[in-house]
């Protein structure tokens, strides 16, 4: 939910636009851009529910303000996203929802999984994936801590260093030897860290996937 990865939101959604309208056109987009110190803080002193209340009230404004859809730029804090749609009118586009369709799309059947540890270790996440037919391989302990600490360290800090682009890399390839068949990058900023072109498997970015699936939807009409 850093301002690192909402960029990357606003450029796709922005390039999308432009590639199916050519010229100058744009994405029309309200923006609630979270203080993510706040949301850490938060999270930490008053749990999840109070992180719902929070950006439920935000969507809610959002939907007042003329939004069409409402979509929350992280995948973590989907934990809430229950919460967060109850009191919405308008449609939410859940993060997953394009992830699932561009996995079954492609065939995919067994995944990695990269995001934060809670993201990796809880089970809101790996049973969408699931439920939706796909096997789930995530790294091991000290894997996960490392790549938790690079996305909270570095990563939404905007720093991108050589050792961890090499840590992503080698482990997309533990992944590819424990048989799967492509990366989720499930956390919005991983896409900084490990580019397709890097990686010995397809990777899936979460970021891009959902970004893609709103510019698509608010083009339908």
């Amino acid at each position: 939910m850093s301002w690192e990865s909402t960029q990357i939101y606003y450029a796709e959604m922005n390039r999308r636009v432009r590639e199916k309208r050519g010229g100058h056109e744009a994405a029309r987009i309200l923006l609630f851009s979270a203080n993510f110190a706040e949301i850490r803080e938060l999270t930490d002193k008053q749990g999840w529910n109070a992180v719902g209340e929070y950006l439920g009230s935000a969507a809610v404004k959002l939907e007042e303000a003329g939004a069409d859809m409402i979509l929350m730029a992280t995948n973590t804090i989907h934990v809430v996203a229950d919460q967060i749609q109850n009191d919405l009118q308008v449609p939410f586009l859940h993060i997953a929802t394009p992830l699932i369709e561009a996995l079954k799309k492609d065939g995919r059947r067994k995944l990695a999984l990269l995001g934060t540890q809670m993201t990796m270790e809880s089970t809101f996440y790996r049973e969408l994936l699931e439920v939706a037919g796909f096997e789930v391989w995530t790294p091991t302990p000290e894997d996960r801590g490392e790549v938790h600490r690079i996305i909270f360290d570095e990563l939404t800090l905007g720093e991108v260093s050589p050792a961890a682009q090499d840590f992503f890399r080698a482990l997309a390839l533990k992944a590819q030897h424990a048989g799967a068949e492509g990366v989720i990058l499930g956390c919005t900023e991983l896409g900084l860290v490990l580019e397709a072109r890097q990686s010995p498997l397809p990777v899936y970015d979460t970021a891009v996937l959902h970004a893609r699936a709103a510019a698509e939807w608010a083009l339908k009409d």
